[in-house]
């Protein structure tokens, strides 16, 4: 790829909604090399769903990429349609548990000083991201404040 980029994704369950919540991403150069990734658990309750956990992943990877201080472009690659394609303006937030957090997202975007495309790649494309996720959910909850928790409401596991 010739940009920066980084993969995120979240997961849920057993149940979901309501199960723990975990998220992981992975930053890599334009050349490949691996800058940064980190995962992290989410808390259950009622509210904690798969879409949740995959915005939480989304923004921790994007504040992951801007506390590199690099200057971007980031390509975000991720297998939620729904978060790329809110987050590309090609679909409206409406309803549902992650709202608030897709609001919170939007809001971090908008202080970037880089910019910030989206693609969706299937999910065979996204097995490191999803592996993380899955650690993050295996993971204590952490008091450490980041991204993650300010989105969502939990730490996050920098590597």
């Amino acid at each position: 790829m010739n940009l920066d980029h980084a993969n995120f994704d979240g997961a849920c369950g057993p149940p979901n909604p309501g199960g723990v919540g975990g998220w992981g991403y992975l930053i890599r150069s334009r050349e490949g090399a691996v800058l940064s990734s980190g995962c992290g658990r989410l808390a259950p309750r009622p509210a904690m769903t798969n879409n949740v956990a995959e915005y939480a992943a989304a923004g921790a990877a994007i504040a992951g990429y801007r506390a590199l201080q690099r200057p971007g472009p980031l390509l975000v690659l991720g297998d939620s349609q729904l978060v790329i394609m809110q987050m590309s303006g090609q679909w409206r937030i409406k309803a549902g548990a992650y709202v608030h957090v897709a609001h919170r997202l939007r809001a971090l975007l908008a202080e970037c000083a880089f910019a910030v495309e989206w693609r969706w790649i299937p999910r065979a494309q996204n097995a490191e991201a999803d592996a993380l996720a899955r650690e993050g959910q295996e993971r204590a909850p952490s008091p450490v404040g980041d991204v993650a928790a300010q989105l969502q409401g939990d730490g996050e596991r920098p590597r």
